[in-house]
């Protein structure tokens, strides 16, 4: 996900605050598309025991995304994941079309790239958040200045 000021970042803080208040917490992302979806690619929500913030259309699809995420968090499950659904088939949605979510899994070791990130949103300098979807990866946030974090 790249992003400048002049986009919102609304899933920074409440990540932010779900690791302070719970210790763990899923990042859900809408990666793609395909025909009628709830939202667009880029939509995020942040899941965590106690918490939600955010959605990704609602319904079958949300409720599953957030069952998903917190067994991954009772679990401190693998840290990156990719799930394709087939909205219709899979879930019953009236909408029809496939959602692939992205699920990044994160513990309060994430806090030094997420103070980068919301220092960065705050100023308005350009970041990136790469996490490569395997188990045990862990994320790199990339501003023009700084690196922070690992693969």
């Amino acid at each position: 996900m790249n992003h400048r000021a002049t986009s919102a970042v609304p899933w920074l803080e409440p990540l932010a605050a779900s690791l302070r208040r719970d210790g763990a917490a899923v990042l859900v992302v809408v990666a793609a598309t395909q025909g009628s979806a709830p939202r667009d690619a880029g939509t995020a929500m942040v899941v965590s025991t106690s918490a939600c913030h955010g959605t990704i259309g609602g319904g079958h699809l949300e409720f599953e995304a957030t069952r998903i995420a917190r067994d991954a968090v009772a679990n401190r499950g693998d840290s990156g994941w990719i799930v394709r659904f087939p909205l219709a088939a899979r879930l019953g949605q009236c909408c029809g079309g496939v959602v692939t979510l992205a699920f990044l899994a994160l513990d309060a070791d994430a806090s030094g790239w997420i103070d980068c990130a919301s220092t960065c949103a705050r100023t308005g300098a350009p970041f990136v958040v790469v996490a490569p979807v395997e188990r045990g990866a862990g994320v790199l946030l990339v501003t023009p200045d700084d690196t922070r974090g690992s693969l």
